[in-house]
């Protein structure tokens, strides 16, 4: 297994997502999934943080829609809070977990509680 702090990217591909174990959400053409426990999104207009002591990840699935003859294809984006995500592809995703290339077939990506532990000094409040 490899921990990540900031995120994980997975440029434009085809690939299916399970959320939770409940749901699947699967793309009709490539999308972009980046998964961040804290920071923004790649492409935020307004950064929206992740809050990295909220006990979720954000899923941020950016889909292109429309488009064709004479019609701009516009990005439609999606932010799902999650625990634990499976991203599977029928050959292996190329991600970029903070920022060090990985390619898989399968990804599983969940929150690891109390994992990260932080030393300050005695007068530094956290």
């Amino acid at each position: 297994g490899r921990y990540f702090l900031s995120r994980v990217l997975i440029p434009a591909g085809n690939f299916r997502v399970r959320c939770e174990g409940s749901f699947e959400v699967k793309a009709d053409c490539p999308g972009t999934l980046q998964i961040r426990n804290m920071g923004w999104a790649e492409g935020d207009a307004a950064p929206e943080l992740g809050d990295p002591q909220d006990g979720f990840l954000e899923a941020v699935i950016d889909a292109p829609t429309g488009g064709g003859w004479m019609r701009k294809a516009t990005v439609r984006r999606s932010t799902i809070p999650i625990k634990k995500m499976v991203i599977e592809g029928d050959k292996p995703i190329p991600a970029f977990v903070d920022e060090e290339k990985y390619a898989h077939a399968r990804l599983e990506v969940s929150i690891v509680p109390k994992r990260l532990r932080i030393i300050v000094g005695r007068d530094r409040l956290v």
